[in-house]
């Protein structure tokens, strides 16, 4: 698709090691290890030994939304931080929620097949879900992509707590090490990239909380990886 093309170094960030093994071995890549802090200091690491322009950050996310289903791909276009309690941060002096750079909706344009026009967009620029839905509906193979909000808390989410959280924050999945990535990625001024591929749905507890079906998990980070490396070409 060659949308990465204005970047020269990029570097992908993972939370553990499984979510890195589709990645080839000349792309430079870090696993920050679970969690906010072990998620902040791994960018902080990348950016102090390399000269990037671009961190992209990949691997699994929740649904809290029910418009996510497992095998959906979302771009995170705002992030936000919770509480341990999973309630949002009031903090006057905090920023509660990290606007993501152009180029993750110039990403999600390119997957919807719609012209990007610079810094702005070539229709509305709140793109509807149906739009999405449309455009994946031609090819039943093909992961539906959203553009929206992720919400980064330390510990997991249990499903009987999306549906508040969600209400809350308005996002439309949950992690545990997006909003620190980007938050590090722009108080250095470097560009990022959140893709997240959604592993269970709204009522669904984690897949890491369940026992593990391997094969299932690798089926998600390999899509999401192929995803993120299409953008390569």
């Amino acid at each position: 698709m060659k949308v990465l093309q204005q970047y020269q170094n990029i570097a992908l960030i993972t939370a553990f090691e499984p979510e890195a093994r589709f990645i080839p071995a000349h792309i430079l890549k870090i696993n920050s290890g679970v969690g906010l802090v072990n998620a902040a200091a791994a960018t902080q690491k990348l950016i102090d030994f390399h000269q990037l322009d671009l961190i992209i950050n990949l691997g699994v996310a929740g649904a809290i939304s029910s418009i996510l289903k497992p095998g959906d791909i979302i771009i995170a276009d705002k992030l936000e931080y919770l509480y341990s309690d999973h309630s949002r941060i009031q903090a006057d002096n905090f920023e509660k929620i990290i606007l993501a750079p152009i180029i993750s909706r110039k990403v999600f344009q390119t997957v919807n097949h719609e012209d990007y026009k610079g810094d702005e967009f070539s229709g509305d620029e709140n793109v509807s879900m149906n739009t999405v839905s449309k455009h994946i509906e031609s090819d039943s193979n093909s992961p539906k992509f959203f553009l929206g909000k992720i919400a980064s808390s330390n510990y997991f989410i249990d499903s009987n707590r999306k549906a508040d959280v969600q209400t809350m924050t308005d996002a439309l999945a949950v992690d545990m090490e997006s909003c620190a990535i980007a938050q590090v990625s722009q108080a250095n001024c470097i560009d990022y990239l959140i893709v997240r591929i959604i592993s269970d749905s709204a009522d669904q507890d984690s897949i890491y909380e369940e026992p593990l079906d391997i094969e299932k998990t690798n089926a998600y980070i390999k899509q999401v990886t192929d995803f993120v490396l299409s953008l390569f070409d």
